[in-house]
């Protein structure tokens, strides 16, 4: 028999019931994989947040730690430019020309023991001024005497000039010489 009646012998509120708990099952069922997910999702959005916050902080860290080592890196450097300048100086007073040098050594070897030096400047040129102060008008005349001499024998000295010549009150004479070196005039 294909054809088969079947009969409800429940009350229809009991048939209610029972599709109604059914309805309510399958929504708590929904209810709790929906939870879960939540869940699930929440969790992994708060990992990637916490990696994310610990690799800003690393991130920060390098950041702060090469500026320090920038501005160290800056000191240093205008320490060293700051040595540089100062060897620079340093070589060009004690270095500078070896002419400029022999000269300079020439002359104060001339001076006689009675005169004093109080300047001697060598210019880039090579042109030397002396001033200087004795007492006696001899000294003076043997340190002219002396240059005349290297004059002839060297190379060193084209030419001498006296620039000035005064007597203070005090009865020291004060000289500036002009030392010119071959090749100007």
């Amino acid at each position: 028999m294909a054809n088969s009646i079947a009969i409800n012998l429940l009350p229809k509120e009991v048939l209610t019931a029972r599709s109604r708990s059914v309805k309510v099952t399958l929504a708590y069922k929904i209810s709790i994989v929906l939870l879960i997910i939540l869940a699930i999702v929440t969790s992994t959005i708060l990992s990637v947040r916490f990696s994310q916050k610990i690799r800003l902080q690393q991130a920060q860290d390098q950041t702060k730690n090469l500026e320090n080592k920038i501005s160290a890196l800056n000191q240093r450097e205008q320490q060293l430019i700051t040595i540089k300048q100062k060897l620079a100086s340093i070589a060009q007073l004690t270095g500078g020309d070896k002419a400029e040098k022999e000269l300079f050594d020439k002359m104060v070897s001339l001076v006689p023991p009675e005169m004093t030096i109080t300047e001697a400047m060598v210019d880039p040129k090579g042109t030397m001024e002396i001033s200087a102060t004795t007492t006696s008008l001899p000294a003076i005349d043997t340190f002219i005497k002396a240059i005349e001499i290297q004059m002839k024998t060297s190379n060193m000295i084209q030419k001498l000039e006296l620039e000035s010549l005064s007597l203070d009150p005090s009865g020291d004479f004060k000289m500036l010489f002009k030392i010119l070196p071959p090749g100007t005039a």
